[in-house]
Formats: C-alpha cells, sequence, structure tokens
C-alpha cells in the first residue's frame, strides 16, 4: 500500500543543477503526490532547516561551494538534524563512493543518470518500513500502558 497518498512527505532536493532539481519536483508531486521543496544550494537549505524540518533530504554529492558530503556532516553534527534521513543523488558510481557515503549516515544511495521508477520504488519502500516502524512504537508503547 502506498502510504503517501494520505501522508503528504515532505522531500528536500539539494542539488545545483536547476534541471535535475525540477524533474524530481515535477516527478515527486506529480505521480507520487510527496511534497518536494527544490534548493540549489545546500547553505540555502540549512538556513531553512531552523524553520521546517523535512521527512527526507534527495541531496547531490559535487556541489560548489558547500558539497553534499559536507552538508551531511554538518547536519549529523546536531542533534536536531542527526535523525534525518538522506539518500545521495549522484554521479559517482564506484564502490568506494558508496562506501564512503555509508560511513557519513545515509540511507540511501542512488546514482545519475536518475532511473525514476527506481527512486519512486525505494522512497515508497522508505517511507512504508517508517510508517511500521512508527506503529509498532506505538503498539508497543500502548502495551506497556496496560
Amino acid at each position: 500500500m502506498n502510504m503517501n497518498t494520505t501522508i503528504k512527505r515532505r522531500i528536500w532536493i539539494i542539488d545545483d543543477d536547476t534541471i535535475v532539481g525540477n524533474i524530481l519536483v515535477d516527478h515527486l508531486r506529480g505521480s507520487l503526490g510527496f511534497e518536494p521543496y527544490y534548493f540549489s544550494c545546500a547553505k540555502d537549505a540549512y538556513k531553512m532547516l531552523r524553520y521546517v524540518r523535512p521527512d527526507i533530504i534527495l541531496l547531490d554529492w559535487m556541489m560548489p561551494n558547500h558539497d553534499g558530503m559536507d552538508f551531511i556532516k554538518t547536519l549529523k553534527k546536531k542533534e536536531k538534524t542527526s535523525t534525518i534521513p538522506i539518500f545521495m543523488i549522484t554521479g559517482k558510481t564506484s564502490i568506494t563512493s558508496f562506501e564512503s557515503a555509508c560511513h557519513r549516515g545515509i540511507d540511501g544511495y542512488i546514482t545519475k543518470p536518475i532511473d525514476y521508477f527506481k527512486l519512486s520504488s525505494r522512497l515508497n519502500y522508505f517511507f512504508e518500513n517508517l510508517d511500521q516502524s512508527e506503529k509498532d512504537h506505538q503498539e508497543l508503547c500502548m502495551t506497556k500502558l496496560k
């Protein structure tokens, strides 16, 4: 079951390529019903975190000034942002790059060019598991209260 039809998931896209960013926004809003927001630089997204928390971030690795790995490092340092899920979206296809991103704490890794069917599947799977985990946690808490 696709849970995102009842819960509008806020997805942030951080990519310096505006064409990629706009295509992702259209895809995520149109066919999947998510609530996507696009940032062309990590600095702007980081500023916005003071006001809004995304459900997940789709993050480009290679960007000028503040690349994706630096952004992850900054997020993971602060308790308020350390648990925000991150899918890295990158042209880096080597195992070494994948392992490096995993060590920084990513939750998913999508290579460019983006396979939109694969991205959709991974996001839906991620949110379905998240929803199930939250439901299991609530049931466990209710059981403890009885």
